[in-house]
């Protein structure tokens, strides 16, 4: 298989065989899996991964958000957890600097949507998302990719097998044999 990607894209990694796409994510994350092959990928700076089950470290909200030696103004912080529908977990945590157990505090929906403002925030090239619409509904899901679309960020999404494939540009369609399609997808506008 070789298959190019191009900017500013939507692409779902979908089909019979779900563990081909778990571990094309896990490839390109740099996990070290068996078999052989070559992925070359954008700089670490330019693409960010979502897993199914993000990791929030324990810490402020702040602190999950945003890099180190990036400064976000709090009101654009505001904006995405409003736009988001968020508002309600800055309450309940008291604020963007109180320190929290993220994995006891809120849903796993909840982890999901912090980790994706987290990755709106850092404004990278590439998205590797793995599953969200297991967490997600599919009008949270349709959300996502569409905030993505106006920052022109592209996005290969490892879905699940009855995902919305008129949402995105292409798919790659894997199956149990271990063949693959890949095929321009009718593209729905994303409101």
């Amino acid at each position: 298989m070789s298959i190019s990607i191009q900017a500013e894209t939507r692409v779902l990694i979908a089909g019979s065989n779900q563990s081909a796409g778990r571990a094309l994510f896990r490839a390109t994350a740099g996990a070290v899996i068996p078999g052989s092959g070559r992925i070359i990928r954008p700089p670490s700076e330019d693409i960010r991964f979502l897993p199914q089950r993000p990791y929030l470290p324990r810490g402020s909200l702040r602190q999950i958000l945003v890099d180190d030696e990036d400064e976000v103004p709090d009101e654009r912080i505001f904006d995405l957890l409003r736009e988001l529908g968020l508002e309600g977990v800055l309450g309940q945590v008291g604020g963007l600097d109180q320190e929290q157990d993220w994995g006891a505090r809120i849903s796993s929906r909840e982890q999901q949507l912090l980790a994706f403002v987290r990755i709106l925030l850092a404004a990278p090239r590439f998205v590797l998302l793995d599953r969200v619409g297991a967490t997600l509904d599919s009008e949270q899901v349709q959300q996502i990719l569409r905030m993505l679309s106006e920052r022109s960020i592209t996005c290969v999404n490892i879905g699940e097998p009855d995902a919305r494939r008129n949402l995105y540009n292409a798919v790659l369609d894997c199956g149990e044999d271990g063949s693959w399609v890949w095929a321009p997808s009718g593209r729905e506008t994303l409101r």
